[in-house]
């Protein structure tokens, strides 16, 4: 049998051997239900046991028929929720966890009092996602009509083919079904080899094909795609009492026990890492046995079933004994990989070897990140370094250039580990249901100097093993304050402390807490801090606190934050400097979607700051120069335009910012991207996208009136030292920017977030670099440097060539992306 038709086979049964969990044997009353709407939106949420499984049921009022149907599991603090659109009408909902049953009525009228028809034919509704992968609905809600003797597979079909989407599938006359290889261009091991798609019809995944679940009225199916064989989904066959036996996603049956205990949520730490120990021994004795060319294929193909197992034995780490015995095991594993590669001839074989290693030395990474010796981060790192100058040797540098970033990212985790201060549990005080941790100024002069010489030991480990080490290293202090499951975190920085930021050049601390992490330099608070303690704390806001107007504009998922400073013992309501801030979104955000921060003043209203947001920590990073309270919420953000016709190269970048609030169009569809731009308005765009604050600025320029759009815009950028007037008095706000003069405010953002100047030889790429003034040459450089300008067609900079506003949404796209 090949290998495709083994791969087919073990994920679809895998697939088709689905159970849902056995229900506990006990129940307490303690599950509660919350419930909110925003227009179809629908959010039910709440509280039981924790790690227990939670089923939500929608019936219709007038006829009880099933509408909705699905499952989750509540989080580690008994937390769940749902999110659902539905259409108008009034619905009961039924949330079940532990046997215990809570309802809520929901009522969704949005149609001015005109009558909701109840469908006369029967019908079920029918979704397609990706969203563990982050590409969305490919078919979303869909109501379908039955017909006689419909089953799950032919209602996909029919609507897939009505819809002219893309679809594979494959007949096993052994299950007297049909297997879905792909769906809209996504398909089985196309995202890992515990990918596929998997259906469920009412919350339930059926262990039997879609050819032959005959489908009733109300019925509700759902498609998903899948990366870790159905855990992503909800659909988890290694945990809880199932029936029949425990399939695995790995071709090689010699790993299926390691396999199954690293995917087996009641498999202790222990034993995971001895299952990545027992893995790394066993593909040591089959590299050891490797004698011909098709022995090293049949190897690299195991191979990738060792990387699918490690990358989930590492998801279960969490200890740091653990973590370095199995950092250890993948090293061995890498250089086993390097084995194999020996006798590999084709190029294809040996960019498979070079991806797999990739794979497991950002694993690697992702371990270290648990370990807090800093000796121990660098031995790792640099083993991790030596052995892929080894692999680059053996395969050529045309097959490694993911090895080679990967070997110096695990050298720049070295460099930013060094500078973290754990805060130790016996360090922390607690007062009622508020953390508050310590800090001791004198642990910043040993962590910057730690940093400084871990930079210089990883550098030279980089150049013996003919790496070059380029990243830029930003002089910051992270302090990680541990999680304590509390409301409120205070962090307290002593009187010395800005002094000692000073004193050892760190440009930024950076305060790590479970709530939120904030990031101040020595001149966020100003002179006034000099000498005295600051105190910066995060709370969680009780959501029963607001106002009902202030409860309707935040998401469930989105905890309410109320930020807050004290220097000495003044409260400080404006900064000197912007402080960057990221909290957290935990929901769901789908393709088309971001997040953003949002202000929420007294009155309940809210103002967008923006924010850039990680979709694999789940959090988002805005600056701010003053403290409020603060919550994440998903966006729309595709805007787009119907006039870049001929601005190709400007297209992404202008819907880009535009999406992010920090450029506008001029009217429904327009941006007119060949319009020059004044200085107002560029001045406009760069505050926007720093997020200054542009209240209370005083403008002195006798031609920027208090009553222009554009007054707090160009005092923030002038207070901030972006820009300047064409004299003391004069600033020339509807005067048309140049290129050079916008290089020069660009050049001037990026020093300001730690980019250094360059040499003026960066100018030599302009036959036309005579004509750039002196005053403008050192941020042009800069700007050249950093690849924000690139230059003209015919191979000038034309510096004093009016820019246009195509032109100025490119640059900003392209620092935005820089520094963001």
């Amino acid at each position: 049998m090949n290998r495709i038709m083994k791969n087919s086979l073990s994920l679809l049964i895998v697939f088709m051997m689905l159970f849902t969990m056995a229900p506990l044997s006990y129940a307490h009353d303690d599950l509660s239900i919350n419930l909110s709407i925003e227009g179809e939106q629908v959010t039910i949420n709440g509280k039981t046991t924790p790690d227990t499984y939670v089923t939500l049921l929608i019936t219709r009022a007038i006829d009880h028929d099933k509408m909705y149907v699905d499952q989750t599991r509540s989080d580690g603090d008994g937390n769940y929720s749902f999110q659902f659109e539905i259409e108008d009408g009034t619905y009961e909902a039924v949330v079940t966890s532990n046997g215990i049953q809570k309802e809520k009525e929901i009522i969704i009228s949005n149609n001015d009092g005109v009558d909701i028809p109840t469908p006369d034919k029967e019908t079920v509704t029918l979704s397609i996602d990706k969203l563990t992968i982050n590409k969305g609905y490919v078919v979303k809600n869909a109501i379908v009509t039955l017909r006689e003797n419909d089953t799950v597979w032919s209602v996909l079909k029919r609507e897939l083919d009505k819809a002219g989407i893309n679809y594979a599938y494959k007949w096993y006359q052994i299950y007297e079904s049909v297997y879905i290889q792909s769906i809209d261009g996504d398909g089985e091991f196309d995202h890992g080899s515990g990918s596929g798609w998997m259906y469920s019809v009412n919350g339930w995944y059926p262990n039997y094909g879609a050819s032959k679940y005959k489908l009733e009225d109300g019925d509700v199916i759902k498609w998903r795609y899948t990366t870790r064989l159905g855990r992503d989904i909800g659909a988890n066959i290694f945990g809880g009492d199932s029936s029949g036996d425990n399939t695995t996603d790995v071709d090689n049956r010699d790993y299926k026990e390691e396999n199954e205990i690293v995917n087996n949520p009641k498999s202790t730490e222990s034993e995971v890492v001895k299952a990545v120990k027992d893995i790394a021994g066993k593909l040591n004795s089959e590299v050891n046995s490797i004698k011909t060319e098709e022995d090293a294929r049949e190897t690299v193909k195991t191979a990738k079933d060792v990387t699918s197992i490690i990358q989930k034995a590492a998801e279960r780490i969490e200890t740091e004994e653990a973590a370095r015995a199995v950092a250890k095991d993948i090293i061995n594993i890498i250089k086993d990989l390097g084995k194999s590669a020996e006798k590999l001839t084709n190029f294809e074989d040996n960019k498979e070897v070079s991806k797999l290693a990739a794979e497991n030395i950002q694993t690697t990474i992702k371990i270290i990140d648990k370990i807090k010796v800093s000796e121990e981060i660098n031995k790792l790192s640099e083993d991790i370094i030596k052995v892929s100058a080894d692999l680059i040797k053996r395969l050529g540098k045309e097959n490694s250039d993911e090895i080679q970033q990967k070997a110096v990212a695990s050298a720049a985790i070295a460099i930013e580990k060094s500078s973290v201060v754990e805060i130790e549990k016996n360090q922390l005080k607690e007062e009622n249901n508020k953390i508050v941790a310590q800090v001791d100024e004198g642990i910043i002069k040993v962590k910057a100097d730690n940093k400084k010489a871990t930079i210089k030991i990883m550098k030279n480990i980089l150049e013996e093993n003919g790496f070059n080490f380029t990243t830029e290293i930003q002089s910051k202090v992270t302090i990680a304050v541990p999680k304590s499951n509390k409301q409120e975190i205070e962090t307290k920085l002593p009187s010395g402390m800005i002094k000692a930021l000073k004193e050892n050049g760190v440009e930024k601390a950076s305060l790590k807490t479970e709530i939120a992490t904030i990031n101040i330099t020595p001149k966020t608070f100003g002179e006034k801090a000099e000498g005295k303690e600051i105190s910066l704390s995060a709370k969680k806001v009780d959501r029963n606190q607001l106002t009902d107007a202030q409860r309707r504009q935040i998401p469930d998922l989105s905890p309410m934050l109320d930020l807050n400073v004290k220097v000495g013992e003044e409260k400080v309501s404006e900064f000197e400097e912007a402080i960057e801030v990221s909290i957290p979104y935990e929901g769901e955000v789908e393709e088309g979607q971001t997040v953003e921060v949002f202000f929420l003043a007294d009155d309940g209203s809210i103002e967008s700051k923006g924010g850039t947001y990680d979709h694999e920590r789940k959090i988002v990073t805005f600056t701010t120069y003053h403290f409020s309270k603060y919550f994440a919420k998903k966006v729309k953000t595709t805007v787009t335009f119907n006039d870049l016709q001929g601005f190709d190269w400007a297209n992404e970048a202008i819907e880009t910012m535009a999406s992010n609030k920090i450029i506008n169009g001029r009217g429904e569809g327009i941006f007119d991207p060949s319009a020059n731009i004044t200085r107002a308005e560029f001045a406009t765009l760069v505050t926007k996208m720093m997020g200054y604050s542009n209240n209370n600025t005083e403008v002195t320029f006798t031609d920027v009136p208090k009553d222009a759009w554009y007054y707090r815009f160009v005092g923030a950028a002038y207070k901030n030292g972006l820009i300047n007037g064409r004299s003391a008095d004069i600033f020339d706000p509807d005067g048309n920017i140049t290129r050079e003069e916008m290089a020069v405010i660009i050049g001037k953002v990026l020093e300001k977030k730690g980019y250094k100047k360059s040499s003026l030889k960066e100018l030599n790429i302009f036959n036309d670099k005579e004509n750039i003034a002196t005053w403008a040459k050192d941020y042009v450089s800069l700007c050249v440097k950093e690849s924000i300008i690139t230059g003209m067609a015919d191979g000038t900079f034309a510096p004093r060539q009016n820019a246009n506003r195509a032109q100025a949404a490119v640059m900003l796209y392209r620092v935005y992306k820089l520094i963001k």
